[in-house]
């Protein structure tokens, strides 16, 4: 067993040409490596995988703005930051809408980024309140990667303000600009208003958009929120002098705290509401959860037997590197496709061929590419869930093949999980 061992791990020489060459597509095609994912339980994320996304988005009372994203994907990388730093900005929004994320480069989550994600990461998509159909694909923010966090924002606002209009959901501030209409009547359970009256009746370049600010309301039970013009006949009854303003109002209709002449920080927003409802009245949050721990696979193979070249080594491989990424390559990325057919089903054919000439592998993972390429060639198109059911036997137990599950890297590790 222990010589087994050893010839698993042993480097091989990297000169020839053609193992090189195979090393670099396979590292190009999957990014190779184990990495966790972009997010953690400090961010004001919500961590989601397969066991809590259909819980948590069908059915919700808050719209859900989920991330499905890769954590080996550069854009994913690049645009953490923006992520993170949104849901820093809109956690007070949470009663209303909820930030979310999905790591994509998890094999638990193949069967949802495969029903989200048609083309690639990161994918952002909008779920309205009270969502039901698991056909139902959600709104796509296009070009995600270009946004900044003020522009989603705004478009994030302009999304709570058409799910408040289509959906009337009670416990959504009234973002649209009310100019003559009364304000709804009181309803029990109505512990408190807060009122906008803004500087003028069209928004300018340079005006502050108020509408974020009252989705900050969202988060306290029992409270309403409106945005009125600076004519609406309400301020005159409330006799407000100078706007822009915020008026807080009690369970009564009387002004509990008055602010002419500015606009308030949302941290001014919450200090205001927990004077006059106190912390209790704040909306239970979902708590931002580590996500599942993920365990590798492992399999048993017989000692490696292919002559090594003699040739000084230049990069030191491991065979189990090159298998991990072949792996990962068939059992998730080609998975993950809704359907393979045309142009993708050629390219994987060549990947394939390209495989069985060139990969120094042990005659049962070869025979395990021969059975995938014979299957590719046989099926004009085929779905991703159809394919990894045809994958799932290649375990080497029945002797028709091996395609390698577990992702054990060595000299592919790198430095650092992420």
């Amino acid at each position: 067993m222990a010589s087994m061992a050893a010839a698993r791990t042993m480097p091989f020489p990297c000169a020839p040409v053609r193992v090189c060459v195979m090393v670099v597509v396979v590292g190009l095609l999957m990014m190779i490596g184990r990495v966790d994912g972009l997010y953690s339980a400090s961010d004001k994320v919500q961590l989601m995988d397969s066991t809590n996304f259909e819980k948590w988005v069908f059915g919700s009372k808050a719209a859900w703005v989920v991330e499905f994203y890769s954590s080996w994907c550069g854009f994913c990388k690049g645009f953490a930051p923006t992520w993170k730093k949104l849901g820093v900005e809109i956690n007070g929004w949470r009663g209303a809408l909820r930030l979310g994320a999905l790591d994509c480069a998890d094999d638990a989550n193949v069967d949802i980024c495969r029903r989200y994600v048609p083309v690639g990461y990161p994918t952002v998509r909008l779920f309205p309140p009270g969502v039901t159909s698991k056909d139902f694909e959600g709104e796509q923010i296009e070009a995600v990667v270009r946004e900044t966090v003020e522009s989603l924002i705004s478009r994030l606002t302009d999304f709570a303000e058409e799910v408040k209009d289509k959906y009337n959901m009670d416990h959504y501030p009234h973002l649209r600009l009310l100019r003559d209409e009364d304000l709804p009547p009181t309803q029990p359970g109505d512990l408190a208003r807060m009122i906008v009256i803004e500087g003028s009746d069209k928004l300018s370049e340079g005006d502050i958009d108020t509408r974020p600010l009252l989705l900050e309301s969202a988060l306290y039970k029992g409270v309403k929120a409106f945005r009125i013009s600076p004519n609406h006949p309400f301020r005159n009854q409330l006799k407000i002098q100078s706007v822009p303003a915020v008026i807080f109002l009690d369970k009564n209709g009387n002004i509990a705290e008055k602010h002419e002449n500015k606009i308030l920080l949302k941290e001014q927003v919450h200090l205001a509401f927990e004077h006059l409802l106190g912390k209790e009245k704040v909306l239970e949050s979902f708590e931002y959860n580590s996500g599942v721990p993920r365990a590798d696979e492992s399999h048993s193979l017989r000692p490696n037997t292919v002559k090594r070249a003699e040739y000084p080594p230049l990069i030191p491989v491991h065979m189990e590197d090159l298998e991990s990424a072949i792996g990962y390559a068939l059992r998730h990325e080609v998975v993950l496709k809704r359907e393979v057919n045309g142009q993708p089903r050629q390219a994987l054919i060549k990947f394939l061929q390209m495989l069985l000439v060139y990969f120094p592998g042990e005659d049962l993972v070869l025979k395990g590419l021969q059975e995938v390429e014979k299957y590719v060639n046989e099926h004009i198109s085929f779905t991703g869930d159809e394919f990894k059911q045809f994958l799932d036997p290649l375990d080497g137990m029945d002797g028709r093949g091996l395609i390698p599950k577990s992702k054990n890297y060595i000299t592919c590790k790198g430095s650092s999980d992420k």
